[in-house]
């Protein structure tokens, strides 16, 4: 069963640092709120190209053939800001990899200029982001990390920003998931998820979604 929208970014807010803060009931505020501001963005640019898009936003798009590595990860694409000039630099190999470990029962594969189109949409949207002054994540409400008597601690989640961007990709491409349901075919092609881990993740995040839906 391919897993829903809500459900894949879901996914993407249980990544956040500051998810055992959320509470529970907050979930879903942060999901639709989060997939709204990426489906207004795709409104507000729809029709437009990836060099069209760039070069209205003035961000330089960068095709690299050797990969990048943070963390001991090869990065697929990332955006650099230096001295006011936006670049998003884009890593064809991961990106191959990426499409060639991208097929699964039930859903069409990624080719690699699809991959390629995902990525730079998604960057692009981080590019709006921050020419714009206005980030997902700092619009929507933080989560108290602490307090201590009168002393109270928060954070935003940063992970809506990522889930506005996947929803903003998939929208300007057509998708019928959000596209962070490839890297999740991807661990399992590769074999860092079994099927069961795979299966169970899901059945996780779903039930999450369903929890709070009552």
């Amino acid at each position: 069963m391919i897993p829903s929208d809500e459900v894949l970014a879901m996914a993407e807010l249980s990544a956040d640092s500051v998810f055992g803060k959320i509470p529970k009931e907050k979930y879903l505020y942060y999901i639709r709120s989060s997939l709204q501001a990426g489906q207004d963005a795709a409104e507000q640019f729809a029709g437009q190209t990836i060099e069209e898009m760039s070069e209205n936003l003035g961000a330089a798009v960068i095709l690299e053939d050797v990969p990048a590595r943070c963390g001991g990860v090869n990065l697929r694409a990332q955006t650099l800001t230096e001295q006011g000039k936006t670049e998003v630099h884009v890593y064809r190999e991961s990106l191959r990899n990426l499409a060639e470990n991208s097929s699964w029962d039930g859903v069409q594969s990624l080719s690699e200029e699809m991959s390629l189109q995902t990525h730079l949409y998604h960057e692009l949207f981080h590019v709006l982001e921050e020419k714009s002054g206005s980030y997902v994540s700092d619009r929507l409400p933080p989560v108290t990390t602490w307090k201590f008597f009168s002393h109270v601690g928060s954070s935003h989640v940063t992970r809506c920003s990522e889930i506005a961007a996947h929803r903003f990709a998939q929208k300007m491409l057509g998708l019928p998931w959000l596209p962070n349901f490839y890297d999740y075919i991807y661990l399992r092609n590769k074999n860092k998820l079994s099927q069961d881990q795979f299966d169970d993740f899901f059945a996780r995040m779903q039930a999450l979604i369903a929890e709070e839906k009552g």
